[in-house]
C-alpha cells in the first residue's frame, strides 16, 4: 500500500469483532493481532484504535483465510459485536433509507478509520459517496465491498432495500455473481472515483418499520458526541486539491500553491504529511477527479483534456489515467 500511513489512529469496533469472527474460523487471534501491531487480548475489547490502512488488510487476510473472495459482503452481519454503538443505534432508528444514508455519511469516521462520505440528491436519485482520506484511489474490493454491505445491512428493513446502482473504487474483480447478488443490482461500475450506491428518491423515501424518534434523538446525541472526540484531519488537503483544480492547467507546483495559502512550500509539504498524504498525491487526486469529469461531461478529445488536466501529451496522461482506474481513457469514456 506504498509508504506508510501517517493517518491517526480512530477507535473502531470493527477490529476486534473481526479478530474474534476469524478465531470462530480456527484463526489464532492472538497471532494476528500481534501481526498488526495491536495488543494481544484485542479480540477481548470492544474498540480498538486503528487505520485505515491496517483495517483494509486486516479484510483482506480475513477473506484470504476464509477462501472467500467476497467475504466482505457477509461481514456487517456476520462480525460479532459486544454492543450497539451510538451510530449503530442512530442507523437502526432512521425514518427511511434516505435518512439511514444521511447519518451514514455524517458519522462515517466512525464506522471505519479516515471514511469521508456524502449524500447528494439529484435526478431524482438519492445517492451515497464514501472515500477514505488519504488514498485516493481506495483500499481494495474487500473495504468497497464492507461500505456497500454496511449500508445495506441497515436499509434491510426497507420494502425494497437494493439500490438501483452501486460503483468501487478498485479495479472489476474476476467473479461478479456474488457481488450483483447481495447488492440487488447488476448496475455496478468499477475503477470510480470513489465507492457508493444510488436509490431512486421513492425507495429513498419510503418509511422504516421500526422508526423510534426518541430512540434517534438520543443516539445522535451520543454519536455526535462521540464524534467532536474524534481526530479530525484532512482538511488541508481538501483545500489544496480544490485549489490545484483551479490552477489547472497553470502552475500547480508547491511554490505555487502555498504562496495562495500564504505559507511557505516546505509548512505545506509539512502540514500534509501530518494529515497522512504528500502534495504529489493531492495533485495526482485532482488531476484524476478532473479528469475522470472531463471524459464524462464533455466532447473534448484527448489532446484537450490531457492539456487541461496538466499533462504535456496524450501518452503521459494515458499512463497515468491507467495507473488511476486500471482503463485508457478511451476506454473509460465509452464505459
Amino acid at each position: 500500500m506504498g509508504r506508510p500511513s501517517k493517518e491517526p489512529a480512530t477507535p473502531t469496533a470493527v477490529a476486534p469483532a473481526l479478530l474474534r469472527f476469524l478465531t470462530g474460523r480456527g484463526a489464532d487471534a492472538c497471532a494476528l493481532a500481534l501481526r498488526f501491531g495491536l495488543p494481544a487480548n484485542a479480540a477481548d475489547v470492544d474498540e480498538l484504535p486503528l487505520t485505515s490502512d491496517v483495517l483494509a488488510l486486516m479484510l483482506d487476510l480475513a477473506s484470504e483465510h476464509c477462501v472467500e473472495p467476497h467475504l466482505a459482503l457477509t461481514l456487517p452481519t456476520a462480525l460479532p459485536f459486544r454492543r450497539y454503538d451510538a451510530v449503530a443505534l442512530a442507523l437502526r432508528a432512521a425514518a427511511n433509507v434516505h435518512e439511514v444514508l444521511s447519518t451514514a455519511a455524517r458519522f462515517a469516521s466512525l464506522v471505519l478509520p479516515a471514511l469521508d462520505a456524502d449524500v447528494r440528491v439529484e435526478n431524482d436519485e438519492v445517492r451515497f459517496h464514501a472515500r477514505f482520506r488519504g488514498h485516493p484511489r481506495g483500499l481494495g474490493l474487500h473495504a468497497d465491498e464492507y461500505v456497500l454491505a454496511f449500508l445495506l445491512a441497515h436499509c434491510a428493513q426497507a420494502a425494497r432495500p437494493f439500490p438501483s446502482r452501486a460503483w468501487l473504487s478498485c479495479p472489476r474483480p474476476r467473479d461478479l455473481v456474488p457481488l450483483f447478488q447481495s447488492l440487488g443490482t447488476r448496475d455496478v461500475a468499477f475503477g470510480s472515483e470513489d465507492v457508493g450506491l444510488a436509490f431512486t428518491q421513492a425507495d429513498a423515501d419510503a418509511p422504516l418499520p421500526d422508526f423510534d424518534p426518541r430512540l434517534r434523538a438520543t443516539a445522535e446525541h451520543l454519536a455526535s458526541a462521540a464524534l467532536a472526540l474524534a481526530p479530525r484531519r484532512g482538511a488541508l488537503a481538501e483545500t489544496v486539491r480544490s485549489r490545484i483544480e483551479r490552477a489547472l492547467p497553470g502552475d500547480v507546483g508547491a511554490d505555487a500553491i502555498a504562496s495562495g495559502l500564504h505559507m511557505s512550500a516546505r509548512t505545506l509539504q509539512r502540514r500534509l504529511e501530518e494529515e497522512g498524504t504528500r502534495f504529489s498525491e493531492v495533485v495526482d487526486t485532482a488531476r484524476e477527479k478532473l479528469a475522470r469529469q472531463k471524459l464524462r461531461e464533455t466532447t473534448l478529445t484527448l489532446a484537450e483534456i490531457a492539456y487541461q488536466v496538466g499533462f504535456s501529451d496524450v501518452a503521459t496522461f494515458s499512463r497515468a489515467f491507467k495507473r488511476w482506474t486500471g482503463l485508457s481513457p478511451g476506454a473509460f469514456r465509452r464505459r
